[in-house]
């Protein structure tokens, strides 16, 4: 579970840097993309869907913020 999380807590933080560096050139941060090497899962997918949803409400909100900028 621990490389899942960072994964995620990895992702979006880039989302974050993003948003700040669009926000500071006075550009629309759209989309990201992010280029992955394959890790071995460390729990079951059941295991990982609490994960999966708090990534989804993360973004959720990230997206809400951006709308407000």
């Amino acid at each position: 579970m621990f490389l899942v999380e960072r994964v995620c807590d990895n992702y979006l933080e880039l989302c974050c840097l993003g948003q700040l560096m669009a926000h500071e050139m006075e550009l629309r941060f759209d989309r990201m993309t992010c280029i992955t090497t394959p890790a071995k899962r460390d729990g079951s997918k059941s295991e990982l869907k609490p994960l999966a949803q708090g990534v989804d409400a993360s973004l959720e909100r990230l997206q809400d913020r951006r709308s407000d900028v």
